[in-house]
């Protein structure tokens, strides 16, 4: 049997640090450091996709706001007989086919209304504002419209039998085929009124000219 070889103290301490130098030496001989390897800490890193959320420049690409649409009121063929709508705002409503029969509308908005077809016997619209109106085929007889603004309206093959037209605004409105036998039209602007010959003209008040 080969005798144990006992090493000096000393000895082995050289030995390991010839070792750890050697060490040393192989390291720095093989380049530059490898990067290491990056161990994921988190869902993210680990390959979750990330929802990155981003800030509404809408604001600042389009400071002015989008203006609403006004609202249009439409209450066509609906029954307002004996109602009290005085000093409502329905301009630029859709009333046609209505029912107003003697309903209150004195000092109404109803400029830019459209009212064909509609039934106004006896109603009030007294001082109320009628203006480019659109009033066709309707039934205004008796109706009061005195200090009524009727300005550029429409008011065709309609009639206005009896109805108190003293003191309104006409200036420009078409009377065209509507009958105003017995209407009351003291004092009424008639400048520019539109008629023709199927316009019936009350008795007593001198006849515009007819339009060509």
């Amino acid at each position: 049997m080969t005798p144990l070889t006992h090493c000096p103290r000393g000895q082995n301490l050289g030995v390991r640090i010839l070792a750890a130098v050697g060490f040393l030496l192989f390291t720095v001989g093989c380049g530059k450091a490898q990067t290491p390897v990056l161990v994921p800490t988190s869902p993210t890193e680990a390959g979750t996709v990330s929802t990155t959320v981003v800030p509404d420049d809408s604001s600042q690409a389009n400071p002015d706001p989008i203006p609403t649409p006004p609202t249009v009121t439409d209450l066509s063929k609906r029954n307002f007989s004996g109602a009290d709508l005085s000093g409502e705002d329905l301009r630029g409503a859709y009333l046609s086919e209505i029912n107003l029969t003697g309903a209150d509308l004195s000092g109404a908005q109803l400029g830019e209304a459209t009212l064909d077809f509609s039934k106004l016997v006896g109603a009030d619209f007294s001082g109320a504002d009628l203006s480019a109106s659109w009033i066709r085929v309707a039934d205004l007889s008796g109706a009061d419209l005195s200090g009524a603004n009727l300005s550029n309206a429409q008011i065709t093959d309609s009639s206005l039998r009896e109805a108190n037209l003293s003191e309104a605004n006409l200036s420009g409105t078409t009377l065209r085929g509507s009958d105003l036998t017995g209407a009351n039209l003291d004092g009424a602007d008639l400048t520019g009124v539109i008629i023709d010959g199927t316009t019936i003209w009350p008795e007593g008040v001198t006849r515009p000219p007819d339009a060509d």
